[in-house]
């Protein structure tokens, strides 16, 4: 029986072996599944990390070009409003100088117009005086002939006397 007894205890003794053996494989296990799962969170956080700076290096690259588009936008609203403030100034120049382009040309017009009458004038006066002159002329070939008349006639008279 004692066979029997050592058979029990080596058994028991098998089956304790096997439940701290079991105990210790679970404590292992354990171990090994938190270092998985410490390692997988920190892989899980790694990636966080990595997908947060992406996305906000992308943030930033999105911000850099919507600040470079808005400043190439304002830089072209700039340029706009300069040529259109360029050519309102060109069109208020233009004006002027057809304003008085207009105005020289009106000027000399009543310049040439002006002299024009001055000279109709200087000319009506000159033929006045010139139908004046005639008019005395002819008054004094009148008062000539008058005269040569009566002298013709005196001598006639005194021829006959």
């Amino acid at each position: 029986m004692r066979e029997s007894g050592q058979v029990v205890a080596d058994v028991q003794a098998y089956i304790q072996a096997m439940d701290k053996k079991k105990a210790e494989q679970t404590i292992l296990f354990e171990k090994l599944r938190r270092a998985r799962e410490e390692e997988v969170e920190a892989v899980r956080k790694r990636q966080e990390r990595l997908e947060q700076q992406k996305k906000e290096e992308e943030r930033r690259e999105i911000e850099r070009v919507k600040k470079q588009q808005q400043e190439e936008m304002e830089k072209n609203q700039m340029k706009r409003k300069e040529a259109q403030e360029k050519l309102k100034l060109w069109k208020l120049e233009n004006d002027k100088n057809l304003q008085l382009k207009e105005e020289i040309k009106q000027k000399q017009m009543q310049e040439d117009m002006e002299f024009a009458r001055k000279a109709q004038r200087a000319l009506d006066e000159k033929e006045e005086k010139r139908l004046e002159e005639l008019r005395k002329l002819a008054e004094k070939m009148k008062a000539r002939e008058r005269y040569g008349q009566e002298l013709g006639e005196k001598l006639d008279a005194r021829a006959r006397e």
